[in-house]
C-alpha cells in the first residue's frame, strides 16, 4: 500500500510538472507572437535604376502603400516607357512579414513618327567636350500643319557631327528669345523633351516660359543653370539626377503655377549637389512638397535662401517666407 501512495504521487508530480511546463513555454510563444505581430519592416520603393524613390514602416501582416510620385524612366530613343507596377517581395499587393524592397517595373512604348519629332533644325557650336545647342529653327517637316503638336515630345539629337551634344545654350528654348518668329509659338506648345543622352549642362533660361510638364534629366547632367526652367507653369514632375552637381538660382521660379495641374508632392535632391543658388523654388506652386536631401545637413555650397518660397519683391509679398518639409540624410 505505501508502495502504491509512493508511485501515485510521483506520477501526480509528473504530471504537474509537465503542465507547468506546457503553461510557460506556451506563455513564451503567445509572448514571441505578439513582439512579431507588433513589428514594423522597412519597406524601400526604388526606381530601376536605384535610385530610392520612397521609405516607409509597415507594421507586421499590414500592405504597404506608395505615398510618392509616380515613376517616370526617360525614353532611349527608340521607345517610351509608363510606370506599370511594384515588383519584388511577395508583390505590392501583399502583406508585409519582413523588410522588403520594391521596384519599379516599367511598359516599353515603341516610339513612332507621330508621337515625336526628332528632325528639329538646331545650330550648333563647338564647346568643351562636344557641342552645344545654340538657337532652335524649327523643324524640318511639316510641323505648322500638325493639330496634335502639344501631344508630341520634342527629341533633341544625341550627336552632331560624329560628336556628343553636350550642352544646351542660354535662351534656347525660351519662347519670349523667339517674339518677332514663329517659333516661339511652337516651343510654347511643346509638353514633353527627350534630353540629349550626353548632357552635361543646360544653360540660363534655356526653356524658360515653356511649357514643360516634366523634368528627367539623363545621369550625364552635371549643371542647371540659373533661371533654367523659371516660368515654367505646366511644369509638375522633377527628377534630378545622382551626378547633378549645381542648380542655379531661381531654376525652377515660378514653376506648376497653372491651374489644370496638381503640381509636384516630392523632390528628392541627390548627395552630388554640392551648390544650389538662392530661391531654386520660389514662387513655384509646390506649397505641400517635400524635399528629401540626400546630404546629412545643408552643404556650404548652398545659398541660405535656397528654400526660399514667397521672396519680398513680389508685389503680394510683405515677408518671406521658406519650405519647411525638408529631410536631411533621406
Amino acid at each position: 500500500m505505501k508502495l502504491f501512495k509512493k508511485v501515485f504521487v510521483v506520477i501526480i508530480g509528473c504530471f504537474a510538472f509537465l503542465i507547468l511546463l506546457a503553461s510557460c513555454g506556451g506563455s513564451g510563444s503567445n509572448n514571441h507572437n505578439d513582439d512579431i505581430q507588433n513589428k514594423y519592416y522597412n519597406v524601400t520603393f526604388m526606381d530601376s535604376d536605384g535610385t530610392i524613390l520612397y521609405e516607409t514602416k509597415v507594421k507586421y501582416g499590414e500592405y504597404p502603400k506608395y505615398s510618392g510620385e509616380t515613376p517616370t524612366r526617360a525614353s532611349d530613343g527608340e521607345s517610351n516607357f509608363e510606370f506599370d507596377c511594384w515588383g519584388g517581395g511577395w508583390g505590392y499587393d501583399s502583406p508585409i512579414f519582413k523588410d522588403t524592397i520594391f521596384v519599379a517595373i516599367y511598359k516599353a512604348i515603341p516610339i513612332t513618327d507621330s508621337d515625336s519629332y526628332t528632325n528639329v533644325n538646331l545650330d550648333f557650336e563647338l564647346c568643351d567636350g562636344g557641342y552645344k545647342i545654340i538657337k532652335f529653327k524649327g523643324f524640318k517637316d511639316n510641323w505648322k500643319n500638325d493639330p496634335n503638336i502639344e501631344k508630341r515630345c520634342l527629341v533633341l539629337p544625341t550627336e552632331y557631327n560624329g560628336a556628343s551634344v553636350v550642352a544646351i545654350g542660354e535662351d534656347v528654348f525660351n519662347p519670349n528669345a523667339y517674339m518677332n518668329n514663329s517659333n516661339s509659338k511652337v516651343i510654347k506648345k511643346f509638353g514633353t523633351v527627350q534630353f540629349p543622352s550626353r548632357l552635361r549642362e543646360i544653360g540660363n533660361n534655356a526653356f524658360r516660359n515653356s511649357n514643360i510638364t516634366k523634368i528627367e534629366l539623363p545621369s550625364s547632367t552635371r549643371i542647371i543653370g540659373e533661371r533654367a526652367f523659371m516660368s515654367c507653369t505646366a511644369l509638375n514632375s522633377i527628377k534630378l539626377n545622382n551626378g547633378l552637381i549645381e542648380i542655379g538660382e531661381y531654376a525652377f521660379c515660378g514653376a506648376g503655377d497653372s491651374p489644370q495641374y496638381d503640381g509636384m508632392r516630392t523632390l528628392r535632391i541627390p548627395l552630388s549637389v554640392t551648390k544650389v543658388g538662392a530661391g531654386i523654388f520660389n514662387y513655384a506652386d509646390f506649397r505641400d512638397v517635400c524635399f528629401y536631401c540626400e546630404a546629412p545637413s545643408k552643404p556650404s555650397g548652398w545659398s541660405i535662401d535656397w528654400h526660399l518660397k514667397d521672396g519680398i519683391g513680389h508685389p503680394y509679398v510683405n515677408k518671406s517666407s521658406y519650405y519647411t518639409n525638408i529631410y536631411w540624410g533621406a
